[in-house]
């Protein structure tokens, strides 16, 4: 089940002061000077709230209006967004579940994780194994180091009170061994220990990363839509397995996938 935003003191008044308005259904003109995403939307249970340049109002709200909820927090409502707003540079990305945790429902660690300096991790970090942290903004860093080598990392970003936005990377080689939740749980007790709430986004397609959120006690609260600068990208295949043993099939043949798709 969704967490309700009112059940996280502060919360509200974050996200009002995030999205430039009140979380009124709709789509409104936002300041673009006073916001680092030239679009944002939220879908916060039923209801869809949208923020775009002043020039993208009736071409956004004319897509919105055309879909579903469901339809328009997909793929399917990046791709008809982006329609219109690609014409001023802007390209949609999503949906992106935001999960948000507090004291409440954080859940003990096994003290695995240490507390890293910049420094420390500067000198350790793989910058392409660690790509979604970004340590040297970082208001706090805690890591597993084994044998002189960094397995595990995640950091804490101050993003606006009370919010901390945490990341984490695990080395790819090291196997199912709950890395990831031990230096996740760490953070999460350091951002408790400052009176604030915890925060983490990902997709849908990527169900380990999901799957390791709810394990260390983060709910989704709502889904997101994001304004870009730059070309538009298209999310890759689902990650992970429903189980251990499931042998995952490719529905389609390879002629079937978008050749259209500039590969990285």
């Amino acid at each position: 089940m969704t967490a309700n935003i009112s059940d996280y003191s502060g919360l509200h008044e974050w996200l009002v002061a995030r999205l430039g308005s009140a979380l009124e259904p709709g789509v409104k003109a936002g300041d673009e000077e006073a916001f680092p995403e030239p679009m944002l939307a939220f879908r916060i249970g039923e209801d869809s709230m949208v923020r775009v340049p002043g020039g993208l109002v009736e071409p956004v709200r004319k897509v919105a209006d055309g879909l579903s909820n469901d339809e328009l927090y997909s793929v399917l409502g990046a791709y008809e967004l982006s329609r219109v707003t690609l014409e001023q540079g802007v390209s949609v990305w999503g949906p992106t579940f935001w999960y948000f945790g507090d004291e409440r429902t954080v859940r003990s660690g096994d003290g695995q994780a240490e507390a890293l300096s910049r420094d420390r991790v500067d000198a350790i970090a793989d910058p392409e194994v660690f790509w979604h942290c970004d340590w040297r903004t970082s208001a706090a860093n805690f890591g597993i180091v084994e044998g002189g080598r960094l397995v595990a990392l995640t950091t804490v970003r101050d993003i606006g009170a009370p919010v901390f936005e945490i990341d984490v990377d695990v080395a790819p080689d090291t196997g199912l061994r709950g890395l990831g939740g031990a230096v996740m749980k760490a953070a999460y007790r350091w951002i408790i220990e400052q009176g604030g709430l915890v925060h983490a986004r990902t997709s849908p397609w990527n169900v380990p990363s999901a799957r390791l959120l709810r394990s260390v006690g983060l709910r989704n609260v709502l889904c997101e839509l994001v304004g870009t600068r730059g070309g538009f990208k298209v999310p890759p295949q689902p990650l992970g397995k429903p189980r251990a043993d499931t042998v995952v099939h490719d529905h389609y043949p390879v002629w079937a996938q978008n050749s259209e798709i500039v590969r990285r």
